[in-house]
């Protein structure tokens, strides 16, 4: 599995008034952009269409490869998206004058990278459109791609996009106790720190949890992997042996919990109404002395970028493992 950090720095037009949990707005806005570039025949939907198996917007936004069954996840409704915007912190700027910058961040994977100049000109249109109906204009200062050991590499400034560079494209080793010592996350004590940097939203029985075990937090790293694999790996096998290891993450203590519950509503077009997405922020810390956490480094170190739980293509679910 590959993946593809691109970091955006966008400079405001004009004044803007934004929600303070920004990753409805630029998700919504990004797929409408997206869809008016690549839509020739302005479907109102994907599934009749004879282009979406090689249609952009199709494949990235709305693929309609509905449930597929997973071995192990059983009938999988909603597609995985080969996409997440995410954030390095929860800015919660909802006032912007002209010419104040944000950043944010758009994560690809594997062949979807090689779309990144047709999602870099849905940007450019997202800026020029502006991204509410009170405008809300920008323009893109930069935009960097960050590679495994966190190196930047400037690749769209003044207008001008660079090609990316193969080096700076992040290859997943995905399987249980592969070596990756590049990925500096070798552990140094027992303690692993999970960091919820945006609002997760992790549901049982179908309610959200308000209160995560390790359990919790490892299923939704394991769940989001292998699903990921599944649909844009061709890997169906198992990544973890599960029951081998179920007792040992049941029991896994949880030392500290530093988190607290964060609401925002967005509007969502395609159920006319507003919707909340909240979710807990925050950190938690567990005792791993009875479990070796070790061989599934990899998954961690993957899922901090990818995010984990429900919604995390808006931003929701993104996350820091520190030993």
């Amino acid at each position: 599995m590959q993946t593809a950090k691109f970091k955006f720095k966008i400079k405001f037009k004009d004044p803007a008034h934004l929600h303070y949990f920004k990753g409805g707005i630029f998700r919504g806005a990004f797929g409408y952009a997206l869809k008016k570039i690549c839509c020739i025949k302005k479907h109102n939907t994907c599934a009749d269409c004879k282009l979406k198996n090689k249609c952009v917007y199709a494949r990235i936004f709305e693929p309609t490869d509905f449930e597929r069954e997973h071995f192990f996840y059983g009938k999988i409704k909603d597609t995985p998206r080969p996409y997440v915007f995410s954030f390095d912190t929860l800015d919660l700027r909802e006032y912007f004058e002209a010419d104040d910058s944000f950043e944010f961040n758009l994560v690809l994977l594997n062949e979807f990278i090689n779309n990144f100049p047709f999602l870099l000109y849905s940007i450019i249109s997202m800026g020029e459109k502006g991204l509410t109906k009170k405008e809300s204009k920008f323009e893109i200062e930069q935009v960097k791609i960050i590679n495994h050991n966190n190196q930047e590499l400037t690749i769209f400034e003044n207008h001008q996009l660079s090609a990316i560079v193969p080096e700076y494209i992040i290859t997943h080793n995905l399987t249980i106790a592969a070596t990756d010592n590049h990925r500096q996350f070798s552990p140094h004590n027992n303690i692993l720190t999970v960091k919820f940097i945006t609002p997760i939203r992790i549901k049982q029985d179908g309610k959200l949890k308000d209160d995560l075990s390790f359990k919790d937090v490892f299923n939704a790293c394991l769940r989001r992997t292998a699903l990921l694999l599944f649909y844009y790996d061709n890997n169906d096998y198992p990544i973890v042996d599960y029951q081998a290891i179920r007792e040992k993450i049941e029991n896994v203590e949880k030392l500290e919990d530093n988190t607290n519950w964060f609401d925002w509503r967005r509007y969502s077009t395609r159920h006319n109404e507003k919707m909340h997405f909240g979710g807990l922020i925050g950190s938690i810390k567990f005792n791993l002395k009875n479990f070796d956490i070790t061989p599934y480094v990899n998954i961690l170190k993957f899922c901090e970028l990818v995010n984990i739980g429900k919604n995390y293509t808006f931003g929701n679910g993104r996350c820091s493992f520190k030993l």
